[in-house]
């Protein structure tokens, strides 16, 4: 493995360990190398659609309540799956379920910004099931959790090591 100088903008923007370059879409930009959490970019490009849109068209096409539903389950279950070493997830998995996800959130902002309580009363239950189940699921698969944030602890060590005597 190449070793690489951490910085605080690749914790920022990727999250992930080199050790992980799957999980990173790698652009160029002023002639810098950065990555990028592909998940994270599907779902900022997603809300940032979304909003844009939602600003331009008032009121926005009303989306089925069991759309809203399953929107953010495809996110969850790849995570998830992913966490529990059940499969490897894919960039183009990634970046589809982030999108999906950067979606709901613009429709929680929608719902935030209409101050629409229906809505936000489905988004609360949804949320408050997914969390719900989320955790059960983590909590049932005990060690897990563990075995997956170890890489990530080891990052961040690596990163306090190589900025402490600067």
């Amino acid at each position: 493995m190449i070793h690489r100088k951490i910085t605080f903008s690749h914790i920022f923007l990727a999250h992930h360990p080199y050790s992980e370059m799957d999980r990173m879409l790698r652009i160029y930009l002023f002639g810098k190398e950065l990555f990028l959490c592909t998940r994270c970019t599907g779902q900022y490009v997603a809300f940032i659609l979304y909003i844009i849109l939602f600003a331009i068209q008032k009121p926005l096409i009303i989306m089925p309540t069991e759309m809203i539903w399953i929107l953010p389950l495809f996110a969850t279950l790849d995570w998830l799956t992913q966490t529990l070493n059940k499969r490897l997830s894919t960039t183009p998995i990634r970046l589809i379920t982030g999108s999906l996800f950067g979606i709901w959130l613009g429709i929680v902002v929608h719902a935030l910004l209409l101050f629409d309580l229906q809505l936000l009363l489905i988004l609360g239950i949804q949320s408050a099931i997914y969390i719900t189940l989320v955790t059960g699921v983590l909590l049932s698969n005990r060690g897990c959790i563990d075995k997956y944030l170890k890489t990530y602890e080891e990052f961040i060590m690596e990163y306090q090591r190589q900025n402490t005597f600067k």
